[in-house]
């Protein structure tokens, strides 16, 4: 993959297999990144909220939970 994508699917699916092998600050780092490329896309920032808690940042987990509920109030899983 080209570390320089705009692509927020391909920093999305990079954030999961770091994710999937416990590297939570890189899965962090990648989610980020897909993030400055679309700042609203919910796969990113439940992913990205996932990530934060694993690595023990609770309020920042939070925080991101908190925005993706605001900007899809319909999305379950946030609610659940």
């Amino acid at each position: 993959m080209d570390l320089d994508s705009a692509e927020p699917r391909a920093w999305d699916d990079l954030g999961k297999v770091f994710y999937a092998q416990g590297k939570y600050a890189e899965a962090i780092n990648a989610l980020q990144r897909g993030l400055e490329h679309s700042p609203n896309d919910i796969r990113l920032q439940s992913m990205l909220a996932l990530s934060l808690f694993r690595l023990g940042d609770y309020e920042s987990s939070i925080s991101c939970w908190k925005e993706v509920v605001e900007n899809n109030p319909d999305f379950l899983t946030a609610k659940s």
